[in-house]
């Protein structure tokens, strides 16, 4: 899933004025950068919160919940707070959160252990 985050991203990137990119600090993290930010995440079990602030289209947590779901990381729940000031952004986000929370559902058969929340604002 993380190839059409990555393909949506650089899209968006393409067609998003620098003056907008300037306003809210839009750096539109690619693939690599969130696959190895999301990889210096130590391993643990219980419940994980991660919070996503800034999270565009949702790039570092899809790299995260990519290694989450592929069994890298042990924790039994994860939590994602995902924020994004960039309205126009937002969309883009939910369906990132959207399509892991069905792909995990189709895996594991038991949706109550992944939980989203997300949030736009204007500045």
């Amino acid at each position: 899933m993380l190839a059409t985050v990555e393909k949506t991203r650089l899209e968006l990137s393409r067609n998003t004025e620098s003056c907008v990119k300037s306003r809210f600090a839009q750096y539109f993290t690619s693939t690599r950068t969130a696959e190895f930010m999301a990889a210096l995440f130590p391993d643990g079990y219980g419940k994980c919160t991660l919070l996503d602030a800034g999270a565009g289209i949702g790039s570092l947590s899809a790299a995260f919940l990519d290694r989450w779901l592929n069994g890298d990381l042990h924790f039994d729940e994860v939590q994602l707070d995902a924020f994004e000031a960039d309205q126009s952004l937002v969309p883009y986000l939910k369906k990132t959160l959207d399509e892991y929370m069905h792909c995990h559902w189709m895996q594991a058969g038991r949706p109550e252990n992944i939980g989203f929340n997300w949030s736009g604002s204007r500045l």
